[in-house]
């Protein structure tokens, strides 16, 4: 299976953000994204960003964090998200930062790249995927 590192663009929590692409399979691993878990999310056009910047066709979305959903399931999910943190700055009297909602950081390429490819280990023994 032949695997693409592209950067991740305009995202706030990591600035060197990877995440990996699969053209055959159309599908995307990637860490701190999306996570359905997530009430808010301070960099929701981050993901839909980055898929067409680099004008990836995906089909899947593999998170380090949840399930499995379709690309359409997770830009819904942003969506709402994104809803969620425009409301509560906008009805806050005290808004919280990026910073302090989330830890912020970033994860280094290398660290990254070795939880991309145990996912992907997982995703070439799912036949048919």
């Amino acid at each position: 299976m032949e695997v693409h590192l592209y950067r991740v663009i305009a995202n706030n929590h990591m600035a060197d953000g990877i995440f990996a692409y699969a053209p055959a399979a159309r599908v995307v691993a990637e860490g701190d994204l999306v996570d359905e878990g997530w009430d808010i999310v301070w960099w929701g056009n981050s993901y839909p960003d980055s898929v067409n910047y680099w004008k990836l066709q995906v089909e899947k979305d593999l998170p380090v964090h949840g399930n499995v959903h379709t690309y359409g399931e997770v830009i819904e999910l942003l969506k709402k998200q994104t809803k969620t943190r425009r409301i509560s700055a906008i009805t806050s009297t005290n808004p919280i930062s990026p910073c302090r909602a989330v830890r912020c950081g970033t994860r280094s390429e290398k660290s990254l790249s070795r939880g991309l490819k145990t996912r992907y280990a997982m995703l070439r023994s799912v036949p048919n995927y």
